[in-house]
């Protein structure tokens, strides 16, 4: 083997950041906590409402592969987060899901527990969420936070 020969290196595999679907009819703290998500490293996909949620779903061709972790309202229009995470379990989907909700009521605590969900109280410190949503969706090591 000479200097000028041809190294066989293997083909490196794309590293892909986790996928969040992010659901919530309040536009300014969707658009914040895409923010938050994205600058740690999340691949964000944003929705307003439920129709909007169940439209992205029917895009994919399996939730395992294409989602991560879905983070949702649970009041939005057109449908309840808790409905979407009924529709998630029906089609027998695994994404850990955190629902964030002001209701505080122990009926909405338990409907959530319930379907498999982690309820985030509103309002809820952003370190909470980010620290969920790196134990149900971890980043891989090369994707640290970035602080652009």
């Amino acid at each position: 083997m000479t200097a000028l020969d041809p190294i066989s290196v293997p083909p490196t595999q794309a590293i892909r950041c986790p996928r969040v679907l992010l659901a919530d009819d309040n536009e300014s703290l969707r658009k914040a906590l895409s923010l938050l998500l994205r600058r740690a490293g999340y691949e964000v996909v944003e929705v307003g409402d439920a129709l909007e949620f169940l439209d992205f779903l029917s895009t994919l061709d399996r939730a395992d592969d294409d989602l991560d972790l879905v983070v949702t309202d649970v009041w939005m229009p057109n449908g309840s987060g808790l409905e979407m995470v009924a529709n998630l379990r029906q089609l027998r989907w695994k994404t850990p899901v955190i629902v964030m909700s002001a209701s505080h009521s122990s009926e909405t605590r338990a409907e959530v527990e319930a379907a498999g969900a982690i309820m985030l109280d509103k309002p809820f410190v952003l370190s909470r969420l980010l620290a969920e949503a790196q134990r149900l969706a971890p980043l891989p090591p090369s994707h640290g936070p970035r602080l652009d």
